[in-house]
């Protein structure tokens, strides 16, 4: 539909965008499903957009990563533009070297955070579920090489060489990390696609505790864990072994919909509160 995706950012015109959403971590080009009543409803009125969810988490961890991202998008920007006017290749092949140096940093970090999530992945998803599975998260780059600049410049420049006439013709540009995309695998099964609802939530969670050991690897300190609607398709055995999993230093905010579901936590040094026609009234 001649829409333009930037930094997995879908939307027609960037500087348009009202609300940013987050996506689904197995599904790149969803909404977070916790959040799809409000991105429907935002989406009647205003320009919506959706955001990596990856790169809003290796943004928690590196300004770099951030800076260079930013510069990407920039220079995507300015190279999209030029494709809409009359096309000189030498001009175009200039516009797309500026974003060879933006590029290797963010596929680097993007490919050490992976590296990072599966080192722990297996073992979070396996205290949750009791069972033992092989949980991994695939990085789908557009190039192979991962390490040694000159090679990435190489494979970065062959990518867009072999889509230069596309690109004139659509007028946008085609590759470039903009187009990557992750994927998780539980026992070499595409999850998003062949898993149980249980199966895809004990992942998302085992994710979600992954990153937060990865932050305090790096910062020394925990992050504050919003479990939203946690309990609603874990039995009781998987809901205990969840919470033994989450260290007593971290403050969690866990949400529900119905407070039978946390009368395990009954006995636990916890707060809770309950919202009601918009009224809040704490008890524990």
């Amino acid at each position: 539909d001649g829409d333009e995706a930037e930094g997995n950012i879908l939307v027609r015109n960037i500087e348009d965008i009202n609300f940013i959403f987050c996506n689904h971590p197995l599904y790149p080009r969803k909404v977070d499903e916790d959040y799809e009543e409000e991105y429907q409803a935002a989406g009647v009125n205003h320009a919506c957009a959706l955001f990596s969810y990856e790169d809003l988490e290796i943004g928690k961890l590196s300004v770099i990563y951030m800076y260079s991202l930013s510069n990407y998008l920039k220079s995507l920007k300015e190279r999209n533009n030029y494709l809409k006017g009359n096309v000189d290749k030498i001009m175009l092949e200039t516009l797309t070297e500026m974003l060879y140096e933006p590029e290797i940093r963010i596929i680097r970090e993007r490919n050490e955070f992976i590296n990072d999530i599966n080192s722990y992945l297996s073992y979070f998803y396996n205290q949750i579920s009791g069972e033992n599975h092989k949980v991994e998260i695939e990085y789908r780059s557009i190039i192979q090489e991962k390490e040694d600049e000159g090679l990435m410049r190489e494979q970065l420049k062959s990518c867009y060489a072999n889509l230069e006439e596309r690109d004139i013709y659509l007028k946008q540009t085609n590759t470039g990390i903009h187009r990557e995309d992750y994927c998780f695998y539980l026992d070499d099964k595409e999850v998003s696609r062949f898993c149980s609802q249980g199966q895809k939530r004990m992942v998302i969670l085992a994710f979600k505790m992954s990153i937060v050991q990865i932050i305090y690897q790096k910062k020394r300190e925990y992050p504050i864990l919003l479990l939203d609607d946690v309990f609603s398709e874990l039995d009781n055995k998987r809901k205990m072994c969840l919470l033994k999993l989450l260290p007593d230093s971290i403050q969690t905010v866990i949400t529900t919909t119905d407070i039978n579901e946390v009368e395990i936590l009954k006995n636990q040094n916890i707060s809770i509160i309950n919202v009601r026609k918009g009224m809040i009234n704490y008890g524990k």
